[in-house]
């Protein structure tokens, strides 16, 4: 379903959805405008940060489009017991280097139906799958996020715009796809010019160009491959093989004292 600018909005407030949830992403509540980048979680119950008196849930987080077919399992997005540390540099490293790697096309000589940068949900359930392979809980994130210098944004709109990223034991925030934003489909040439924002795996305090709000059960309402289908299991598998591979170098080449 596709809603028209000039229909009534999902959200039922009885304004055109251009003049409300369709509007421009810097007049959505959960959008990230150049001066308000933050780090934030939203309940569907709690009140709408636009004043409304509704719950969120009943307004602005209304998901735009129809349902999801086949949401990703509660086991990639349940909350996680935190601990004190870090993930190893090598690891971090080699999760990074596998992820892009199997993302080009003339590398890995796999054919992807869409760039690394429109994948983000994709690439954080396999990143959350080799953390968890090496000993390391993550969760997958939904929700709105914005990049300081950066002119797009996501706002929260369910399977309509979103973006993900992975949350790790130790509080690290991790997106590996935002260094590939210029390569989404139809992006505008003066876009394409910009440089897009630098990848991310560190704690929320030390990323201050940068802003993500997790829309809690927001997992629920977006449509991607999961484990079980044909083509998340490829990847799985492919990506696990090169980490096998490579591993032990990554161990020498960062090692840490």
């Amino acid at each position: 379903m596709k809603v028209g600018r000039n229909d009534p909005c999902p959200c039922g407030s009885g304004k055109k959805y251009k003049k409300c949830c369709g509007g421009i992403s810097t007049d959505r509540p959960t959008a990230m405008p150049e001066d308000d980048l933050r780090f934030e979680r939203i309940s569907l119950t709690a009140p709408c940060p636009c004043g409304d008196g509704r719950a969120f849930g009943n307004c602005h987080g209304v998901p735009i489009g129809p349902p999801p077919e086949t949401p990703p399992p509660p086991e990639f997005v349940s909350e996680i017991p935190r601990r004190q540390g870090t993930t190893p540099v090598w690891l971090k490293r080699m999760i990074e280097v596998a992820i892009k790697y199997l993302f080009t096309p003339a590398e890995s000589r796999i054919a992807f139906p869409q760039p690394r940068g429109e994948s983000c949900a994709t690439v954080a359930m396999q990143t959350q799958r080799l953390l968890k392979h090496y000993g390391v809980a993550a969760r997958v994130v939904v929700g709105a996020a914005g990049w300081r210098g950066y002119p797009l944004r996501y706002a929260w709109q369910g399977q309509a715009e979103y973006h993900a990223w992975v949350e790790t034991e130790f509080g690290e925030v991790v997106d590996l796809t935002c260094d590939d934003l210029n390569r989404r489909t139809g992006s505008s040439f003066p876009l394409v010019m910009i440089p897009a924002p630098a990848n991310c795996w560190d704690l929320p305090s030390a990323l201050t160009d940068r802003g993500y709000v997790e829309i809690e059960c927001g997992h629920a309402q977006i449509n991607v491959d999961v484990p079980g289908e044909m083509g998340f299991d490829a990847l799985a598998v492919l990506l696990l093989k090169f980490c096998n591979d490579h591993q032990s170098e990554f161990m020498r080449r960062y090692s840490e004292p």
